[in-house]
């Protein structure tokens, strides 16, 4: 939901953006919609914690570990990607 509430409201923008050929904005739009993305990554990672909190298994919390690692990697270098373009 977070996910497509982002690209919704910054569709416009972006449309705008590469048809008047402005590289700036759309740097500007990129880097709003990967923070987008890495906020959607949280909620995704606190949802899953939470989850495993409620229905605790060993096989729900080592897929939990391995969830959170790969999300934490894509966190980590979309963050590092965003303010690399800044």
């Amino acid at each position: 939901m977070v996910l497509l509430t982002g690209l919704f409201l910054n569709l416009k923008d972006l449309t705008l953006s590469i048809l008047t050929k402005n590289a700036e904005q759309v740097k500007t739009v990129k880097n709003r919609l990967g923070g987008i993305v890495l906020l959607g990554l949280e909620i995704l990672i606190i949802a899953d914690i939470v989850e495993t909190i409620i229905n605790p298994t060993f096989d729900e919390i080592a897929l939990l570990a391995a969830i959170v690692a790969i999300r934490t990697a894509i966190s980590y270098f979309l963050n590092k990607e965003i303010q690399e373009t800044q």
